[in-house]
C-alpha cells in the first residue's frame, strides 16, 4: 500500500491514478491489497480520519461503473477524499472485469471480499463495522444492489476473510442494470460477457445475476436514482427492482429523474438527495 499526503505529487506511475490533495487530518492510502480474486491479488483505495476520532466513523464505498468490462478504482481518488472529509471512512473498490476472462459472480464475489477485508480491519481504519454503505452507478450500482440483497454465504468466495460478514447497511443505487430477463437485456454485449451466455439461453442463470431475486425484508435501505430518458440502462429496470422490493418489504425509495439520461451530470441535485440519505441511515446510530 501506498500512503499519501497533502504534499504528495501527483505524478504516481499508475497510468490511470493522480494522488489527491488529502487535508492534514486524514490519511490516504492508495493499492491497499485486500486478498484474491481468482489467481490475483485484488486492491482498494481508503482514506480515513487521522488520528483516531473519538468515535468510529461509518464507512462509504464506491463501486465504478463501466459496463463490467472497464473502470478502475483509481479514478476515484478525489470522491473517496470527498467522502473522509463527510466523516465517512471512504474506500473505492477493484473487482474482476470480463475482459480478462471474469464471468458472474466473480464481481460480486470481489465486493463481498471488500466489505469483509474492512469488517477484519475496523479498528486500523477507526471504522464502525456495523455502519457500512455503499454507492455504485451503472454496473457499480447493479454489484452494490447485490451486496444489499445477497444472503449470506451466498457468493462469498475464497478471497480471504471468510470470518467476517458481508452485509452493508445502506445501498444507493444510480443506473444499475437489475432485469436481465428482458429483450434488451438478450442483446446486450456487455451482460452477454458477464453472464457468460445470452440470458434467453439460461435464464435461471440470468435472474440469479440479478439483485431483485434476493429481496427480503431483512435488507438494508435502498435509494434508487434513475433517468427516465436512460438508453444504456432502462429505466424500466429499477422500476421493476424497486417493486421487488417493495414487495419483499424492504425500506426502499426511488427518485425517478424527469428527462435525464445515462448519468446525472444534468442534475446536481441527485447527489444532495444520495447525501441526505446516507446520513439518515450511516452517520445515526441505531
Amino acid at each position: 500500500m501506498k500512503p499519501f499526503d497533502q504534499n504528495e505529487p501527483s505524478n504516481h506511475p499508475d497510468n490511470d491514478f493522480q494522488a489527491p490533495v488529502v487535508p492534514p487530518d486524514l490519511q490516504y492510502l492508495h493499492d491497499v491489497e485486500i486478498g484474491m480474486g481468482g489467481d490475483r491479488t485484488l486492491k482498494m483505495e481508503i482514506c480515513y480520519p487521522k488520528p483516531a476520532p473519538p468515535e468510529p466513523w461509518p464507512v462509504l464505498i464506491y463501486i465504478h461503473g463501466g459496463g463490467w468490462n472497464h473502470g478502475s478504482k483509481n479514478q476515484h481518488a478525489n470522491k473517496i477524499v470527498g467522502y473522509a472529509k463527510r466523516g465517512y471512512v471512504g474506500v473505492a473498490i477493484e473487482y474482476r472485469l470480463t475482459p480478462e476472462g471474469a464471468v458472474f459472480p466473480a464481481q460480486i464475489e470481489d465486493c463481498k471480499l471488500a466489505v469483509r477485508y474492512l469488517r477484519a480491519h475496523a479498528q486500523k481504519y477507526h471504522l464502525d463495522p456495523d455502519r457500512i454503505g455503499v454507492w455504485g452507478s451503472s454496473a457499480g450500482a447493479h454489484l452494490a444492489s447485490l451486496l444489499g440483497t445477497l444472503p449470506p454465504g451466498k457468493f462469498e468466495g475464497t478471497g480471504g476473510w471468510e470470518n467476517y460478514s458481508s452485509r452493508v447497511q445502506a445501498v444507493v443505487d444510480w443506473f444499475g442494470p437489475a432485469d436481465f430477463t428482458s429483450e434488451f437485456a438478450d442483446q446486450w454485449r456487455s451482460l452477454i460477457a458477464l453472464l457468460g451466455k445470452k440470458p434467453s439461453e439460461d435464464p435461471e442463470w440470468a435472474k440469479a445475476a440479478m439483485p431483485g431475486t434476493y429481496a427480503s425484508d431483512d435488507d438494508p435501505p435502498f435509494l434508487i436514482m434513475h433517468g427516465t430518458n436512460d438508453t444504456v440502462v432502462p429505466f424500466a429496470d429499477s422500476q421493476s427492482f424497486y417493486q421487488c422490493l417493495i414487495d419483499a418489504g424492504v425500506d426502499a425509495t426511488f427518485i425517478p429523474v424527469e428527462g435525464v439520461g445515462h448519468g446525472f451530470s444534468d442534475y446536481p441535485e441527485a447527489s444532495q438527495k444520495a447525501w441526505e440519505f446516507l446520513e439518515r441511515h450511516l452517520k445515526k446510530k441505531k
